[in-house]
Order: C-alpha cells, then sequence, then structure tokens
C-alpha cells in the first residue's frame, strides 16, 4: 500500500479489509471509476386532476307529520237513533252436571250449561235431563227464579228508558209544531198592519234591538207570565201567539186608560185647588198678611 492510500486509511481512522483496500488503490490509480450511485430521477410527482369539491347534497328539510285534522263535532244524534240497548241474555246461564247413558248402557258426568230464554222460560231444563243429584237439580232451579226476575228487571228498565226518550221525541216535535205556529201567526199580524215588519236581518247583530223584534218579545214575555198564573190557578195555558197579543193589547189598553183618568183626575184636583184658594173676595191677588202692615184688626181682609 503507497503512503497516500494508507494517509487515507489513516485519515478514516479505520482497519480496512483487503477487499475495500485494493478497491480504494483502484480508485487512486484511476482504474475504475469511482462507482456513483445511480441518481435516483426526480419523482415526477403526476399533477393530481383537482378533484372537484364533493357536493354536499342539498339538506333534506325533516318530514313534516301530516297535520291531524281537528276532530270534527258530533253532529247531534236524532232522537229516533238514541234507543237505548235491549236487556242483556248472555249472561243468563248456570253450569250443572248431569248423567249420560252411551249405547253401551254406561253412564258418566258430564258438564253442561242451562241457558235460560226469557221468551221460551220452559226450554231452561230439557225433558231428558237427568241432574248428577238432588243438590244440582234444586240449584238449577234457583238459578231459573233468579234469572228470570232479573231479567224482568232489565226488561223494565229498558221500556222506562224508551218511553222517556219517545216522550222527549213527542215534547220535541211539539214545540218544533208550537213555534212554527207562532211564526205563521205573526206573518199574519204582520200583514195585516197589526204588527211592524223587522227592517233589520235576522243575522244583523242589532236585530234584537229592531222595535218589531222587541214587540213581538214583549208579547212572549206577557204570554209566560200568564201562563205562569194560569198553571197556579189551575187553567188551561194559551197557546195561540195571537191570543196572547190580543190579551197584550187589551192590557196596554187598559192601562193607558187607567194612566189618563189618573192624570184627569190629578189635573182636576189641581185645579179645584186654584179655584178655592187662588184669589181673594175682591177680585184682586191674594194678599199675604204682614205683621205691621194694617193699622188695625179691622183693616185686614177676612179671607186671608
Amino acid at each position: 500500500m503507497d503512503e497516500e492510500t494508507a494517509a487515507t486509511a489513516n485519515e478514516l481512522g479505520t482497519e480496512l479489509t483487503e477487499a475495500q483496500e485494493q478497491a480504494l488503490v483502484n480508485e487512486t490509480l484511476g482504474l475504475v471509476a469511482p462507482e456513483t450511485p445511480p441518481e435516483t430521477p426526480p419523482s415526477e410527482e403526476t399533477p393530481s386532476e383537482e378533484t372537484p369539491p364533493e357536493e354536499t347534497p342539498p339538506e333534506t328539510p325533516p318530514e313534516t307529520p301530516p297535520e291531524t285534522p281537528p276532530a270534527q263535532p258530533k253532529e247531534e244524534t236524532p232522537l229516533e237513533s238514541k234507543q237505548p240497548d235491549t236487556p242483556q241474555t248472555d249472561d243468563l246461564f248456570i253450569e250443572v252436571d248431569r248423567i249420560i247413558t252411551n249405547d253401551l248402557g254406561e253412564e258418566k258426568v258430564e258438564r253442561v250449561k242451562l241457558v235460560y230464554d226469557p221468551k221460551n222460560p220452559d226450554s231452561f231444563v230439557p225433558d231428558d235431563f237427568k241432574f248428577k243429584n238432588d243438590q244440582q237439580m234444586f240449584k238449577a232451579i234457583e238459578a231459573k227464579g233468579e234469572m228470570a226476575q232479573l231479567f224482568k228487571d232489565r226488561q223494565s228498565e229498558y221500556d222506562s228508558k224508551v218511553k222517556e226518550i219517545a216522550d222527549k221525541e213527542g215534547e220535541t216535535k211539539a214545540i218544533e209544531a208550537r213555534m212554527e205556529s207562532w211564526n205563521r201567526e205573526i206573518d199574519d199580524l204582520i200583514a195585516i198592519g197589526k204588527l211592524e215588519k223587522p227592517k233589520l236581518a235576522e243575522d244583523d247583530p242589532k236585530y234584537k234591538d229592531d222595535p218589531a223584534v222587541q214587540r213581538v218579545n214583549d208579547v212572549f214575555i206577557f204570554l209566560a207570565a200568564e201562563n205562569k198564573t194560569r198553571l197556579e190557578n189551575n187553567q188551561p195555558a194559551i197557546q195561540s201567539f195571537g191570543t196572547a197579543f190580543a190579551l197584550f193589547e187589551k192590557q196596554e189598553a187598559d192601562k193607558a186608560e187607567a194612566d189618563a183618568q189618573k192624570k184627569e183626575q190629578e189635573d182636576a184636583k189641581k185645579k179645584g185647588a186654584m179655584i178655592s184658594g187662588g184669589t181673594s173676595s175682591s177680585g184682586g191677588a191674594a194678599k199675604p198678611y204682614v205683621s205691621g202692615s194694617y193699622s188695625s184688626i179691622h183693616d185686614i181682609p177676612v179671607d186671608i
């Protein structure tokens, strides 16, 4: 190894192997081009295609639950459809034990149901029915009587409800018929000029303030009071609006006449008072007495 190589080795400060030493010599003498590590070509960055930003899908509005339509008011059921339920009968039965005989003549006990039929009470126990014992028989007889009474009570309650509904229905129809009759009578009184026709329509907020409407209402108030008095005196009620109106007019006329007579009497009384004490004997105005205004008692007028 030459001195330069040795110096190089010394500079490296490390012991070389023979192969390393020979390679270093060859490199020093220019016999072998130093191995140049292959250049790694710059990585060609493939221009990445710009990925368009992901489109955010439009927000789906939350599903609004369908609006529940407002509850419709229950329609008034006509009275005819408000009939009560018929008396219950599906609980009118009792279970008992009976004895049956098969084709071989063997007897056995089975549990059966005896049903009470209100329309055919005798069918409660069949003719060929054989109770297990007397206790079962007496139990069935007692139950039959209880069920018969129970159905009788239910039937009575049902009949009462039916009658009540019929009475209400009849009363309602009678009231409707009476109101229709009153309307016809009012129209007739308007036609002959006894009543004025309302100037406002019935749907007008001030309809009740119409003088014509108020007068009709006054007649109805009179009718209610008159019928109350008649009821207390065991007299028949007034059903006709025309009759009530005639009595109402008479009452008004009697009151007007009484008021006129009262006023006439009061006017006559005032007039008489003015005549009796309004003037002196001399024909002049009455002169009140004032102390010291006369020279003697004989000068004082006698009518003072």
